[in-house]
């Protein structure tokens, strides 16, 4: 399941249910009866090789949804990976606005070969570490933020974060991450001077890192590198994230806990 949050709807998806890939945009209030409100809801079909849905971000204009072409039975040896967009408003499928006349349907992130993804765990593998998040379904794009004209996806098999222009299709950069999962980007005009900070949870060494988007230097970290624990200063297997002003919140997966922490330098 996938989620962003606008300040004012959240949206959620699914890249696996009796539904089939299903994305949906819900008011983050309860109605005065306690039921949800929806303001829209869309199946989602594949897209030029692009299939599923590992991950969701949203700007003022779209959501953009994280496609990875390893959803397939019969997996390539060549996988695509790599985002599509709808209206934020209606749910309505848009193109991007590159690639000539009427824009493109997807802007492919990676092509990784198949060799890269691990052997499939059994269920009650599955079952014992209490995760099916993305990180365990052995897709390579599993997160993406957005900041401006730039999107962050997070490559999980390929150990790095890849940064494109969404707006001309053109690649900006990568970061080498080893496992990068969670992924958040955020404005950060008080405390970091030369821009916003790229949050990433760094799973398997369970940690969290933190970076400068401007300069891509390393800001700090959560954690201890390659050494889990149920302490405050330690993590175990580090998940989803959030980020709001100068406030972290990390699902810590393994000790089945949120931690909350301040980004600083």
């Amino acid at each position: 399941m996938a989620a962003a949050f606008d300040g004012e709807r959240l949206y959620l998806g699914w890249g696996f249910g009796e539904g089939g890939w299903t994305e949906i945009a819900v008011d983050q209030k309860l109605t005065d009866d306690g039921s949800i409100r929806k303001f829209w809801g869309a199946g989602l079909s594949s897209v030029d090789q692009l299939w599923g849905l590992t991950a969701l971000a949203v700007n003022e204009d779209y959501v953009f949804l994280a496609r990875d072409g390893a959803f397939v039975e019969k997996i390539p040896e060549i996988i695509p990976a790599g985002i599509s967009i709808v209206n934020r408003k209606d749910g309505s499928p848009a193109n991007l606005p590159f690639g000539g006349q009427g824009g493109s349907r997807v802007l492919v992130m990676t092509r990784y070969p198949s060799k890269l993804i691990p052997p499939a765990k059994p269920l009650f593998e599955l079952r014992k570490i209490n995760s099916f998040g993305p990180q365990y379904q052995d897709l390579n794009l599993i997160a993406i933020a957005v900041s401006g004209d730039i999107i962050y996806g997070s490559l999980v098999h390929e150990n790095k974060i890849v940064a494109f222009n969404w707006k001309t299709g053109q690649r900006a950069g990568e970061m080498v991450v080893q496992h990068p999962a969670g992924l958040q980007v955020r404005p950060d005009g008080k405390l970091v001077a030369d821009g916003p900070n790229l949050v990433v949870a760094d799973t398997r060494r369970h940690r969290v890192l933190w970076f400068s988007t401007g300069t891509r230097s390393f800001k700090g970290q959560l954690g201890q590198t390659d050494k889990p624990g149920a302490s405050l200063a330690t993590l175990d297997r580090p998940g989803c994230l959030a980020v709001r002003g100068d406030r972290l919140a990390v699902y810590d997966a393994d000790n089945q806990r949120i931690i909350k922490a301040t980004l600083r330098e």
